[in-house]
């Protein structure tokens, strides 16, 4: 077979690219910087750096502050990002709500709320044009704060290409809807679609300032299973950009039918919706517990917490499944950090994580294990996440502010 080696050149301006984009990450990075700072840093001669910094300026993107300690004791004028002029619109979608935040460039969130709805009686259309609507009235109502993106996290799978999801267990039909295409038809405004996962991972790298020696692998454990990779400061996205869906990897060869077409998934065996299934199940067969049938995640978790039996035993259950994902992901990636979030890790975090070390040591080389960190964060990270992968995104091709 032969295969043929294309090589490209690169250009003077994207060499000018690659200079603004590293200086933005920098001020990102270190919140506030002097020039000289930055040329250290950076490697970038005075007068090129100035030239950046100069524009930028004129863009509205970083402003001069006050004075910071330089060489020699001297003052020099602070460098930082400007956040009163340009906003980021993040946007998390679940199968049971969606939520809208509004962020500055530094990431720094402005403002967020959560709506709610049931897939049995509202339509992804339906669910769709509510948020079509919310974006709207952030546009509307932050003149003259100008919109720059609209950064959306999604469960997965989706198909990056066409900007739209793939398949959402338990609501139909969003795989017709081609999500980035038609908001960007209406807002006229970039739309950076991503995996709740991945967007997840970005969410804890940037909050721990992970180097990029550090390989790092967020779990997303609730009304599905996925996985956001880290490695070498990149996010590992795939060829379809479907990397990560450990979530429709195979635990049981022939158990529960999934969704996705296979037999025995691991999220129909530890996600939030398949304890509510199970608790449920067993509560009409009869079994003994202070729930009432056709109860909800919310009321299982206030019961777990209470110490009610069937609901604390089922969810131990769970977290035994979530542990074999785990294990699967140490053996395949070996990541140095390995953080499981969303719905799953808010019910008892110390006991997943009892439960998942025990697992994992029993299971793994004790070297890797010791090398392994493996954290609970309950916080919701995918705004924060969403927004912060739409910046990784802007920043590389900073001329979006020229273009404002």
């Amino acid at each position: 077979m032969n295969v043929e080696l294309k090589l490209k050149g690169v250009n003077q301006n994207a060499i000018q690219e690659m200079n603004r984009s590293l200086i933005l990450h920098l001020l990102w990075e270190y919140t506030l910087c002097s020039r000289a700072k930055l040329a250290q840093l950076t490697g970038l001669k005075p007068a090129t750096l100035s030239n950046v910094i100069n524009s930028f300026i004129e863009w509205g993107i970083v402003k001069e502050e006050g004075s910071i300690d330089g060489k020699k004791g001297r003052r020099a004028i602070g460098i930082r990002l400007d956040t009163e002029r340009y906003c980021i619109v993040a946007i998390r979608l679940s199968q049971k709500y969606f939520s809208v935040g509004l962020f500055d460039i530094s990431g720094k969130e402005i403002e967020h709320d959560t709506h709610f709805y049931d897939g049995n009686t509202n339509t992804s259309k339906d669910v769709f044009d509510r948020i079509r609507q919310e974006i709207r009235r952030r546009i509307e109502e932050n003149v003259p704060r100008k919109i720059l993106a609209i950064g959306f996290a999604i469960p997965g799978p989706f198909i990056r290409k066409d900007g739209r999801i793939a398949l959402m267990s338990e609501f139909t039909h969003w795989k017709d809807i081609f999500i980035k295409a038609e908001l960007e038809a209406e807002f006229s405004i970039p739309v950076y679609l991503e995996h709740d996962a991945h967007v997840g991972a970005f969410a804890e790298y940037w909050h721990m300032s992970c180097n990029r020696e550090i390989d790092l692998v967020y779990i997303a454990a609730g009304q599905g299973i996925g996985t956001g990779i880290i490695t070498n400061g990149t996010l590992y996205k795939g060829g379809l950009g479907s990397a990560g869906e450990i979530g429709h990897t195979c635990v049981e060869v022939n158990g529960l039918q999934c969704e996705c077409g296979s037999k025995g998934c691991l999220e129909k065996y530890c996600s939030s919706l398949a304890l509510t299934a199970e608790v449920n199940k067993k509560l009409s067969a009869g079994a003994d517990s202070i729930l009432h049938p056709n109860c909800s995640f919310d009321e299982i978790v206030e019961a777990i917490q209470k110490g009610d039996h069937l609901a604390r035993n089922e969810y131990m259950r769970t977290c035994e499944y979530l542990s074999v994902g785990v294990i699967n992901i140490i053996n395949l990636l070996n990541p140095h950090i390995i953080v499981i979030g969303d719905e799953m890790s808010r019910v008892d975090a110390n006991l997943l994580l009892f439960i998942i070390n025990k697992n994992v040591e029993n299971h793994i080389l004790p070297k890797i294990k010791e090398f392994t960190k493996i954290m609970i964060n309950p916080t919701d990270s995918f705004l924060t996440g969403a927004c912060i992968y739409t910046l990784e995104e802007i920043f590389k091709n900073p001329v979006v502010f020229q273009k404002k």
